[in-house]
């Protein structure tokens, strides 16, 4: 089921990037880019899940760095293969804190019901299986949220060093210490004095998570408020709401069933007592922060991408079950449990339906041929070969160690001259394409060298992974 695996640009690039960490060098020098003199040297031979450093010859990870951190700091005091952990035990105790969340606000069974509804839901499943943080983003801020509202203070502390976690994991969530600093402020409801102490914590917790990105931002892009995605500017434009907004929601029907409209009607029945509706509030506040992140940020085309809110997906759940909560069944303990435990089975079944069509549980073997391929070069190819590929860039650096050169930052007259060039310097080029990369690699370099063409047998076919490695000394 799991595949944790140093696969496309999010799992190579997270690993790799842990790998850095463990060893206190997060910037990697390629002295290659040295030693050409194509245009866009410094893109062609950084790999997926990089971008080139502000010192020329150098690359630098693209992705925030709270959790290829911690995956690092594990690695080096368990030892490789530890930092797969991660994933597994943050969202084992994400499933768990759903829960408590939801005891302390409606009851066990309603806390039964959020870790049910949160485990079998299919972005949540599907981040569970691999190397990425949205899950670790999820934990931090759940945690940071149940640990904030109590009236100890080593609690708030606590909750201060998820919060500084939760940025680092994902820094773009920042003002979500907004309303957690207004929920642990007002506590679980207890009758005693605001919690200034705890409130300013967590706000200590986010200025230091927020400032430690700005720094590595400034040290490996140049600028505190330029991230390896590139300047704000870019990133974000209004003409993306419509888009984003159609599709999350789509999305969040497709994967949640029409039900999930009910959480709306369960967040005012959440904020008809004075415990619970400060939860409802800090519901509705951290929805429209996460919504607010995402709706103008550039369009995605598959569901997957829901992923970006599991942060909510705790409080949403709480909410879909808390419309049991209606006046009529307020003293009806039998039927308001009987109409949760409704709704989940229904949720649940569905959630069960969607993760096996859509083949969420075939995520370890779908990303396995990566290992196979990188085997295989690792074993057969000499050890002076130089790929120019695209989608294996990320898995290759980690798992061999091999030089690679992108084609998708070649400028497509200059593909001989690279052939040329790296033969000149000692290497031996191999075209690595998958089976979908091969038309693109024609349409960019057929019209300017027949090495564009593909027209000769490839020197490998490795038909399990839709994979073929073509030798250019071979036309």
């Amino acid at each position: 089921m799991g595949a944790f695996v140093a696969g496309g640009a999010d799992s190579s690039g997270y690993l790799s990037q842990a790998r850095l960490w463990e060893r206190a060098s997060p910037i990697t020098p390629e002295p290659l880019i040295a030693r050409v003199d194509w245009p866009y040297a410094e893109w062609t031979f950084t790999p997926l899940g990089y971008r080139p450093g502000i010192v020329r010859g150098t690359f630098v990870p693209i992705y925030s760095v709270g959790y290829p951190m911690l995956m690092g700091a594990i690695r080096r005091a368990f030892g490789p293969g530890a930092e797969m952990y991660v994933v597994p035990v943050t969202a084992g105790g994400l499933v768990l804190a759903a829960g408590i969340l939801g005891t302390w606000i409606g009851g066990f069974v309603v806390g039964a019901s959020t870790s049910l509804l949160l485990a079998t839901s299919p972005p949540f499943v599907l981040q569970s299986l691999q190397p990425m943080s949205d899950v670790p983003t999820a934990f931090w801020w759940t945690i940071a949220a149940l640990l904030g509202v109590q009236r100890r203070f080593i609690y708030n502390l606590a909750s201060s060093g998820a919060v500084a976690m939760a940025i680092l994991t994902r820094p773009n969530l920042a003002p979500l210490a907004l309303p957690l600093i207004l929920l642990v402020l007002a506590g679980r409801g207890d009758p005693e004095p605001d919690n200034w102490p705890g409130a300013a914590a967590v706000l200590a917790g986010a200025v230091a998570g927020a400032g430690l990105v700005a720094y590595l931002n400034a040290i490996f892009f140049g600028a505190a408020t330029v991230s390896g995605y590139g300047a704000p500017g870019d990133l974000y434009k209004l003409g993306f709401l419509p888009t984003n907004l159609a599709r999350y929601t789509t999305w969040l029907i497709q994967t949640e069933t029409l039900l999930v409209a009910a959480a709306f009607a369960g967040a005012v029945f959440l904020a008809r007592t004075a415990f619970s509706s400060r939860w409802a509030m800090y519901a509705v506040g951290t929805f429209a922060i996460v919504l607010l992140s995402y709706v103008f940020y550039r369009p995605f085309d598959n569901w997957t991408y829901l992923r970006f809110f599991l942060p909510v997906y705790p409080l949403l759940f709480v909410a879909l079950v808390s419309i049991a909560n209606v006046k009529s069944l307020e003293n009806r303990r039998a039927i308001r449990n009987l109409v949760v435990v409704a709704l989940t089975v229904v949720v649940c079944a569905a959630h069960v339906v969607f993760v096996f069509r859509n083949g969420v549980l075939h995520t370890r073997r779908m990303e396995s041929k990566y290992l196979k391929v990188t085997d295989y070069l690792q074993q057969s190819l000499p050890s002076n070969a130089i790929f120019i590929c695209h989608q294996y860039s990320g898995s290759i650096r980690y798992y061999t160690d091999r030089r690679i050169l992108r084609y998708d930052w070649l400028v497509p007259n200059r593909l001989e001259d690279a052939v040329t060039k790296l033969e000149a310097l000692g290497y031996r080029p191999y075209f690595l394409l998958e089976q979908w990369e091969e038309p693109v690699f024609r349409a960019r370099f057929s019209a300017s060298t027949p090495l564009g063409k593909l027209d000769w047998r490839p020197a490998v076919d490795l038909l399990e992974a839709r994979v073929r490695i073509y030798d250019p000394s071979h036309r």
